[in-house]
């Protein structure tokens, strides 16, 4: 009788242990929807401080604005430079004499008005990618030990996490605005330039600029962080493996013919950016435990650790063919003249603009562009082959009904992401900044930078190559596939003695698919 129940125990305790929770209550959805956001900013923030102390940034500025700065500009947030307080020129240290004396008095109680105007657009993707798979895995993993819930319960996750966002970045960007100091040796240069005037005059324009007031538009921020949000998740809807979603988006016809491919591509990406990103993280680890090492190291551990994924970029999609250009501008005032001093002046280019071209960039005497197109090949090459291996094989009905073959729709479906994901790495990896100096309405000098590529070609031949990756990828499953076969069938008709029936066997493909 006991043995009975004991046996009877042992085979209803695992059909115990295998009934999913609950799907949980609305205010619980809500609350771990607006947890993932939190934690995915909270996690950016870490990450921002790390690197911007292994670049000793605090020269700049407090970690207290610099690290709100990078968060806002991760989601898209632009940073715009203006004078730092009403500095002038002229006044202290030209008493009486001189432009300055004349403007603001005797004994250089004025000046003149300087004003510095510009703006840095340029996105830190390794904040980006990191909050993005802590916001996703946050968001979608915890459905996974759970009963499949409803939409509603899906929609009050969402309606968490778009709370949260708004709340966090309004937070965040409103932390953005601060002064910054420029470094001495930006400051000299400026100062010695043309329109600076050179001597007591340079020296005054140096002290005039030192500090620059920094703006982050907040109302811009709260919206690229919630189309951030959204646009996370959505794309999570489609590639999460490993979660419960209602049944009509987890049967959709979308998400069984997208699934497969998007979890593929995000998946083999992910594990590229991982390894610069390990190197990074062991400098910038280093630099923080009080380990000497050169300057050079640290700094440069600290802007991989927050530009890896744009350097990877860009790398990726000149091998696609984007003709990536780097170019800067240098602007001076004449400077001569009474008309110049009163702003009739114009300002003129103090030298040709100066461009370099990625295409013309060689590593051991190797292209960069065809290092790139190696790199992209084996990666959708790789893409493909997952593809394959995730995507159910179908009948033999749905084969023989299919407008096109099993390795073709592998092939298109790659092709168009391909297609779609260099071209948002082209556009998000765009940078530009601007730098200007006026005093009275007259331009002094100022720069310009900014790296550009060509989206149009590229989405051209990201598709074009990523069909074919991803054709082949297919067949190389394929023919893995039938290699592995004939081996398991050869192994059980080999001749010899035959098995211990106490010993267990391998199991046969047809149960490995099953």
């Amino acid at each position: 009788m006991n043995t009975a129940k004991a046996v009877k125990a042992a085979t209803t305790a695992p059909e115990k242990a295998a009934v999913p929770k609950g799907p949980g209550t609305v205010t619980r959805h809500i609350l771990e929807g607006a947890a993932s956001v939190t934690a995915a900013v909270a996690v950016m923030t870490l990450l921002a401080y790390a690197a911007l102390n292994s670049l000793h940034a605090e020269s700049a500025g407090s970690p207290s604005l610099l690290v709100p700065m990078a968060v806002s500009m991760a989601v898209g947030g632009t940073l715009t430079l203006s004078s730092g307080g009403g500095g002038t020129v002229g006044g202290g240290d030209a008493p009486g004499g001189g432009l300055g004396g004349l403007l603001g008095g005797a004994g250089g109680a004025g000046g003149m008005k300087l004003e510095v105007a510009g703006g840095i657009d340029l996105m830190p993707l390794t904040l980006t990618l990191v909050g993005s798979v802590v916001l996703a895995t946050l968001f979608f993993r915890p459905l996974k030990g759970r009963r499949r819930p409803a939409g509603a319960l899906l929609g009050a996750r969402f309606g968490g996490a778009v709370l949260a966002g708004v709340t966090v970045f309004a937070v965040t960007a409103s932390q953005s605005s601060g002064k910054l100091r420029l470094p001495e040796s930006v400051t000299e240069k400026l100062g010695q330039g043309k329109g600076g005037g050179g001597g007591r005059g340079g020296q005054g324009l140096s002290k005039a600029i030192k500090d620059i007031a920094v703006d982050v538009d907040t109302a811009a921020v709260v919206v690229q962080g919630l189309v951030w949000t959204l646009v996370v998740l959505g794309i999570g809807c489609i590639a999460a493996r490993r979660t419960c979603l209602p049944r009509s988006l987890a049967m959709s016809g979308i998400r069984r013919t997208w699934n497969p491919a998007t979890s593929a591509v995000s998946g083999v990406l992910l594990a590229l950016v991982l390894i610069p990103l390990t190197l990074a993280a062991v400098l910038v680890a280093l630099s923080l435990t009080g380990r000497e090492m050169p300057g050079a190291a640290a700094k440069a551990g600290g802007a991989l650790l927050l530009l890896a994924p744009n350097l990877l970029a860009v790398l990726l999609t000149a091998g696609a063919g984007s003709a990536w250009q780097g170019t800067m501008r240098s602007q001076q005032g004449q400077g001569g003249g009474m008309g110049a001093m009163f702003g009739q002046g114009q300002a003129t280019p103090s030298s040709p603009p100066r461009g370099k071209n990625v295409m013309d960039i060689a590593v051991a005497g190797i292209p960069l562009w065809a290092i790139g197109l190696a790199l992209l090949l084996t990666v959708l090459l790789v893409c493909g082959y997952r593809t394959t291996a995730r995507t159910p094989v179908p009948t033999a009905r749905a084969a023989a009904n299919a407008l096109l073959g099993f390795h073709l729709q592998i092939a298109i479906r790659i092709g168009i992401i391909t297609s779609l994901c260099t071209v948002l790495l082209s556009w998000l990896t765009t940078a530009s900044g601007t730098f200007g100096i006026s005093i009275m309405g007259m331009q002094m000098g100022g720069a310009e930078a900014d790296l550009s590529g060509d989206w149009l070609l590229v989405c051209l031949t990201g598709s074009i190559l990523g069909g074919a990756a991803g054709y082949a990828g297919s067949h190389l499953h394929r023919l893995r596939r039938m290699r592995r076969s004939p081996a398991v069938s050869g192994a059980k008709n080999r001749p010899g003695p035959s098995p211990d029936p106490g010993r267990p066997q391998p199991r046969t493909a047809a149960a490995k698919n099953s």
